[in-house]
């Protein structure tokens, strides 16, 4: 069976024969790198932390590269990386501005201090910087060092990119992602499937991965633990080099998942850069309610940005759809209107979609040209 844990014995005679249990955040570092420890420099995100596991919380496990969910103990070495968390029904918090004890914010790997709990939560884990992690060079290891992220390559033609965008945490987006795939997989587009934005946890791609993508990847693959408080700019390099990697790895289709919600203020910038909207060929939306799912539909119709089907939890109760139906305006109406998952999954919707986002009309479609083709009561109870 292989290790979950590293040996930390590199780092001298006092951590001989000690290990340290390492989260999947850091699946990509090489730990052979690891040569010292710094205790007095301010750590940035993507940084790599020995720490020790002072008492356990709710985090009680720490989920490994395998996708294994290793049990905490008081007095554990694990091995973290700083950065930010944005979780409205778990935590807000921010990297410290020195090693001061601090929280596991996620089962990913991510440290961070805790600076507001929702109130369903209980008493967080705390750790204790043991140091950042250093290399023969001496200096701090990143995430950013160990990225997958294609360096100078640009595409002849760029991918047809769809996003999956949501009301909020918890609305849906990750089971609509993975029933897009399944739809266009069985319909012969080739996905792929990557997540944008959020906190790394490998079983947020779990899913998507299962439905069948030819190809997967996050951003914690191109180096970022979590991306709350990231630059635009620098999320625009994400979304580059994941449907860059997605493309060079026989993606013919993107599906691109963004964590949190429409209103999430990382989101809002996003959704007004230019530089990230004119690659996005359609969204569809994951809802947790017709309210909410009304609300960004039209914001998004303000923003000129195109909703081509609304899906999501909202989906399993009839009545809250109707309530969306009967109040959202005709302007910003999704033109393959409201989707279960189950209708998501059908070949029939994903030739439907393809040929909404690329303005053919689908195979064996006779309806006029400029015409909207539309699913029929059969087609969507297949």
């Amino acid at each position: 069976m292989q290790s979950a844990t590293v040996g930390l014995s590199s780092l001298g005679d006092s951590f001989a024969g000690s290990t340290a249990k390492a989260g999947t955040v850091l699946r990509h570092v090489k730990f052979e790198d690891l040569h010292g420890l710094a205790l007095n420099q301010a750590p940035q995100i993507g940084d790599v932390l020995l720490a020790k596991v002072v008492s356990v919380g709710d985090k009680n496990t720490l989920q490994t590269k395998d996708g294994r969910n290793l049990e905490l103990h008081a007095g554990d070495k694990i091995l973290v990386a700083y950065g930010n968390r944005y979780a409205v029904s778990e935590y807000h918090a921010h990297i410290p501005k020195d090693m001061r004890v601090c929280h596991l914010v996620s089962s990913g790997g991510v440290a961070s201090l805790i600076e507001g709990t929702n109130s369903f939560m209980g008493k967080p884990t705390q750790i204790k910087p043991l140091g950042l992690a250093l290399n023969a060079q001496g200096n701090v290891m990143n995430m950013k060092d160990y990225a997958l992220r294609p360096v100078g390559f640009t595409m002849r033609q760029r991918p047809i990119n769809l996003v999956i965008l949501g009301t909020g945490m918890d609305s849906g987006k990750t089971t609509t992602g993975a029933a897009l795939v399944k739809g266009l997989e069985r319909a012969g587009f080739e996905p792929g499937f990557g997540k944008m934005t959020g906190t790394g946890l490998s079983s947020d791609i779990h899913k998507p991965q299962d439905a069948g993508v030819v190809a997967i990847c996050d951003f914690v693959d191109m180096g970022y633990p979590s991306t709350y408080e990231v630059a635009t700019s620098e999320l625009e390099e994400v979304f580059d080099a994941l449907t860059t990697n997605l493309a060079l790895r026989g993606s013919k289709v993107n599906i691109i998942e963004i964590a949190d919600g429409v209103l999430q203020s990382d989101n809002q910038k996003l959704l007004r850069s230019p530089s990230f909207t004119s690659k996005v060929d359609g969204v569809i939306l994951a809802g947790a309610g017709g309210l909410s799912a009304l609300y960004a539909v039209e914001e998004l119709h303000r923003l000129d940005i195109p909703v081509l089907a609304v899906s999501g939890l909202f989906t399993s109760a009839p009545l809250a759809v109707k309530e969306f139906e009967d109040h959202v305006t005709r302007e910003s109406s999704p033109p393959l209107g409201v989707l279960t998952p189950k209708q998501l999954m059908l070949k029939k919707t994903a030739q439907l979609l393809m040929a909404k986002v690329q303005g053919t009309p689908p195979a064996n479609d006779s309806r006029p040209d400029g015409e909207t083709p539309s699913l029929s009561e059969q087609d969507l109870s297949a």
